[in-house]
């Protein structure tokens, strides 16, 4: 019964997207939320030690290891996908909120605009500079986040037992995922559903950005096509940061400013102090890291 309940339930999923597609509302999506180039993306991981991982250490799981790979929201057991977040305080909630002398941290740039399939929820919550940029500048947005609410809940659903290696939350990103791969699009841009908004002030946007691989390269270990789309600097080790200065910037670089981030104005991690993100340790972070040329991910 369960299996047949689920079969119904994939079978009016698919038939409300192909209605969303008919209808436009999907196409223009791929025009909504365009990514920029050289825009600012952060990955961390998590490691003991003072030594940096390499740079493909933090980009998607090479091919030789894609076994390993378990479900996630977005992507299905063995196909690698690049997980990426606009703010490295997005990609530490990400990751349950380790401790943070362990993370390892790299700034990514996309060598050229990116086109993804927008699904983030800022609009639904108290961010309303937000819905009045994109008014301005695009009349149908309003309409298109009203069309789109029911697919970004079905994507938001947290997840009840995480100990499962089955996640029923998960079936419809994946097969969202799969569409976009089929679509021209280059992957999805979320919020992330492990900060709740109605119990925190942060201002500013929070998203997540996911891009599967293109190809399959087993020479390589890595998709050449996102080899040929992202850039990284060296990875910096949270610890190792702390012992290089105790200021908020390096020796050869300017003073942090407020706008470090330009998405994140201020975070309220303890309830009642509202912090510039600026003043944080993930403001810093991210600071030194602009003091990285990206390079290519795999010399």
């Amino acid at each position: 019964l369960i299996i047949r309940v689920v079969h119904i339930k994939l079978c009016n999923f698919k038939e409300d997207l192909k209605g969303l597609i008919h209808n436009g509302i999907l196409n223009d999506a791929t025009h909504a939320a365009p990514l920029g180039e050289n825009s600012n993306l952060f990955r961390i991981r998590i490691k003991d030690g003072n030594y940096p991982l390499r740079k493909e250490n933090l980009f998607h799981i090479p091919f030789d290891l894609r076994g390993r790979i378990a479900t996630q929201r977005y992507s299905i057991p063995s196909l690698p996908s690049l997980y990426l977040s606009n703010s490295i305080y997005v990609a530490w909630e990400e990751l349950r909120r380790p401790s943070f002398e362990k993370v390892q941290a790299t700034r990514i740039v996309n060598t050229r605009d990116l086109r993804l399939l927008d699904l983030t929820s800022d609009i639904y919550s108290n961010r309303q500079r937000d819905l009045k940029l994109n008014e301005k500048e695009n009349p149908s947005f309003l309409f298109y986040k009203v069309m789109v609410w029911p697919l970004v809940a079905a994507c938001s659903v947290k997840v009840l037992n995480r100990s499962n290696v089955f996640k029923p939350e998960y079936i419809i990103p994946q097969l969202l995922l799969q569409w976009v791969t089929k679509n021209n699009l280059d992957g999805i841009k979320y919020s992330s559903t492990h900060i709740d908004f109605n119990k925190v002030r942060h201002e500013g946007l929070f998203y997540n950005v996911v891009i599967p691989v293109k190809t399959f390269d087993q020479d390589s270990n890595y998709c050449p096509k996102l080899l040929k789309i992202f850039k990284s600097t060296e990875v910096i080790p949270m610890q190792l940061r702390q012992f290089m200065s105790i200021a908020s910037h390096l020796e050869n670089q300017p003073s942090i400013s407020f706008n470090v981030n330009p998405d994140i104005l201020r975070l309220e991690l303890l309830k009642g102090n509202l912090q510039s993100y600026s003043s944080t340790y993930f403001g810093v972070l991210e600071h030194s890291l602009k003091n990285f040329q990206p390079e290519a991910i795999c010399d």
